[in-house]
């Protein structure tokens, strides 16, 4: 699974998210995804001169 992070300040869901809040900060997440209980993102350590890298855990896809 790929993690797609996108800083917008003007985000339009259009009903395709369902929204998650952290720390003050919007999270939203592809309402076709399944989110277990213990499901989590978080940063890796910042590397100098690299943008920040992001990963998650407890998020699947749903099986029809």
């Amino acid at each position: 699974m790929n993690l797609n992070v996108e800083i917008v300040k003007d985000f339009r869901k259009e009903g395709f998210y369902d929204k998650y809040q952290y720390d003050g900060v919007s999270i939203y997440i592809l309402n076709s995804l399944i989110l277990k209980k213990d499901a989590y993102i978080f940063m890796h350590p910042k590397i100098p001169f690299m943008k920040p890298i992001f990963d998650a855990r407890g998020i699947e896809i749903k099986q029809y």
